[in-house]
């Protein structure tokens, strides 16, 4: 079984955790079936022949995922990525499949530790060619900032709610969430923490969703886009990293901002397509004093909140683990 796996049951058994509580990371809760070719950068990331983790097109032989969906102890030859699928459950004449030939962590990225950083550069064997299903994203450079308010979209093929997997024809799931600033992320986050709340919003990471839920990344989405309209594009703002549950009261998605880490990204993969963007959108103000959970309760910051600590890292192990359908 594995030593992340035993330790869930073990948990479940002495009473630590729920056994939803260990089925932690990525797919669209409360989306809805998207359009074929309406988001031609996502790919879709295999592990051992079946979907685990999202991805996104950023150049000809290069796909922007999550670290987390790739564990020191999984052999990238096991790995598949799917360019140009829209029915994972149908044979689509449109996709485009290569093996992985490296992965580029990002270097500030621990698997023993944190989800900061959450990042990876997967440089394909086979170079795909582009068309109207295959195309890449746009990426925001280093200076660009989206406003706090605005509308975009995550998209996967992961459940459709927790412990339920996208099933039948498998069609791509596109759910419309709304950023949220870090200090009202952390402070939705410290409301009734549990013992596996995986601890406080750091810099480079941006929420989205909203403190009712509903609408949310769960576990099969990880490493995929959320993606912001500007000037008539499609901007990659963040990575799907990491959540508590799918689509809770006061647990918005975490991602992590691609503009923070643009420079690494640039220097890796030049050919990416970055780009300084004017967002016209007003961002909607943030309370510094707390947030307003979903039961209408304002909620001053300062609440205690469980942290990333040693005694918690092999929570943290378990949440990466299955997180990647390992």
């Amino acid at each position: 079984m594995g030593y992340l796996p035993s330790l869930c049951l073990l948990l479940v058994l002495l009473g630590a955790v729920d056994f939803g509580s260990c089925q932690v990371n990525s797919r669209i809760v409360g989306g809805e079936d998207a359009a074929p070719g309406d988001w031609p950068w996502q790919v879709s990331i295999w592990y051992n022949n079946d979907h685990a983790c999202g991805g996104s097109v950023i150049a000809n032989k290069w796909v922007l995922s999550a670290a987390h969906c790739f564990p020191l102890d999984h052999s990238w030859s096991d790995y598949d990525v799917k360019a140009g699928a829209f029915q994972l459950g149908v044979p689509e004449q449109s996709v485009q499949s290569s093996k992985i030939d490296n992965v580029k962590i990002q270097p500030q990225y621990s698997q023993d530790s944190s989800s900061s950083a959450d990042l990876a550069l997967v440089s394909l064997v086979t170079a795909l060619t582009f068309n109207k299903y295959i195309q890449p994203v746009y990426l925001p450079s280093a200076n660009t900032q989206f406003p706090v308010g605005m509308k975009c979209k995550v998209t996967g093929w992961g459940n459709i709610r927790q412990g339920e997997s996208l099933s039948g024809s498998k069609t791509l799931q596109v759910g419309q969430v709304t950023l949220i600033g870090r200090n009202t992320c952390n402070c939705l986050y410290h409301i009734k923490p549990s013992a596996t709340t995986l601890g406080s919003i750091e810099q480079g990471m941006i929420c989205a969703g909203s403190a009712a839920g509903s609408v949310d990344a769960c576990q099969g989405d990880s490493g995929g886009p959320l993606s912001c309209p500007a000037n008539n594009k499609w901007y990659q703002v963040g990575v799907v990293s990491w959540g508590d549950e799918c689509g809770a009261p006061n647990r918005p998605g975490v991602y992590i901002m691609t503009s923070t880490y643009a420079n690494w990204i640039k220097g890796i993969v030049p050919e990416a397509q970055m780009e300084d963007v004017a967002v016209d959108y007003p961002s909607q103000p943030e309370n510094d004093s707390g947030c307003t959970g979903a039961d209408g309760v304002f909620y001053p910051n300062g609440a205690p909140i469980y942290l990333v600590t040693f005694a918690t890292l092999p929570l943290y192990w378990l949440t990466t683990y299955l997180l990647t359908n390992c």
